[in-house]
């Protein structure tokens, strides 16, 4: 019974959300619509043009830290080592890959 009824008002609120995304999708569209060419065109330049400095930006100041040092060191000490063959034994793929046989 109480599944139901928490189905029933899950099924509600999705119906109210889907309803009001579609009515500002529908309201971003129609003002989008009413601005003029010329203005859309410059919105549109302005927002690449922000983009391309900011994109500038960032790499600009990861190149100013790598060249000046300043950038994290990792600690790898948690990676173990792998087991490494020497030059005359036989490779035991076993080790790298498994075995086929069933463990049972």
């Amino acid at each position: 019974m109480k599944i139901g009824l928490l189905k029933e008002k899950i099924g509600h609120l999705y119906n109210k959300v889907s309803a009001r995304r579609e009515g500002a999708v529908e309201y971003v569209r129609r003002k989008c619509d009413d601005i003029p060419p010329q203005k859309r065109f410059k919105v549109v330049a302005m927002a690449f043009a922000l983009f391309a400095l900011l994109a500038l930006f960032v790499f600009g100041k990861s190149m100013y830290n790598i060249y000046n040092g300043v950038h994290s060191n990792p600690d790898f000490g948690n990676i173990k080592q792998m087991p490494m063959p020497d030059k005359g034994d036989k490779t035991d793929t076993n080790i790298f890959y498994g075995s086929e046989n069933s463990m049972e």
